[in-house]
């Protein structure tokens, strides 16, 4: 009986992720449709605190979807 929520960048992924559990037998599944880029653009990200991180050269947006300048990556060995 629990709820489920996810989102991403875009709304791709999560939207896959949520038919994914709906087929596994979750019945309350949901995603942010457009993903949390397409949340920022349709508000003005009041409700969201620090930083939200991307998968690009960007590695972090602010909600105006201005690349937050003091989120730093650091390189990984493999």
């Amino acid at each position: 009986g629990k709820t489920v929520v996810s989102y991403c960048t875009g709304g791709i992924r999560c939207e896959k992720a949520a038919i994914f559990m709906n087929e596994l037998g979750l019945a309350n599944v949901f995603q942010l449709d457009g993903g949390i880029l397409n949340y920022f653009e349709k508000t003005d990200g009041s409700h969201w605190q620090g930083s939200c991180f991307v998968f690009d050269e960007r590695v972090g947006l602010l909600p105006s979807l201005a690349p937050d300048t003091a989120v730093e990556c650091q390189p990984t060995a493999s």
